[in-house]
């Protein structure tokens, strides 16, 4: 799970096209569940998988990365 969250936030680092899509559909889920977070998340699903579906890469890289920091710290 680490690795989705860091591949997605370095995607966003580098299209700032997906961060303004990403920000309006934020805004539309924190207005249609401002006190369901379970809500708010499932109304992101969608966007989120799509973009994750499309990193297989760059999230071995960010696997490969935290891997080689885990063996680093033995």
């Amino acid at each position: 799970v680490l690795v989705d969250y860091l591949a997605f936030r370095d995607y966003l680092r580098q299209n700032p096209r997906a961060v303004e899509e990403y920000s309006r559909i934020k805004t539309q889920a924190a207005a249609l569940y401002p006190h369901d977070i379970d809500g708010y998340t499932d109304y992101k699903k969608e966007f989120v998988t799509n973009i994750l579906s499309r990193l297989d890469e760059n999230r071995r890289r960010v696997a490969s990365y935290l891997d080689s920091l885990d063996k680093s710290l033995r």
